[in-house]
């Protein structure tokens, strides 16, 4: 195998686990904020389980990054979380971009 072939894997794994480590980041992030703020998390987060459209969005709210500015450990977690965020947007776009051009220049 060429190491031209093995850059799409390479790319695909690699965009695979940042999705994965905001999944879990955020998830992690969910349980210490329903530990430490119960009652803004049962008015906030009023629904069941784990899989809601909501869950993702609710640490990029501005008012949650108020609420959460005195916690410094959820304020890391937070912030980390926004960078995979934004790491997930732009990973695919500049990784399969490079693949691209790679194969538009290599034929």
């Amino acid at each position: 195998m060429q190491e031209v072939e093995l850059i799409p894997l390479i790319a695909f794994a690699t965009t695979g686990f940042i999705w994965i480590a905001t999944a879990i980041l955020n998830v992690r992030l969910l349980q210490r904020f329903r530990k430490i703020f119960p009652v803004q998390a049962e008015s906030e987060l009023s629904f069941h389980g784990m899989r809601h459209p909501r869950l993702l969005f609710f640490f990029l709210r501005k008012t949650t990054g108020e609420l959460i500015k005195h916690d410094r450990q959820l304020r890391r977690m937070r912030q980390q979380f926004l960078m995979l965020i934004v790491l997930s947007l732009l990973w695919p776009i500049a990784a399969f971009t490079t693949i691209a051009g790679i194969l538009f220049f290599t034929q």
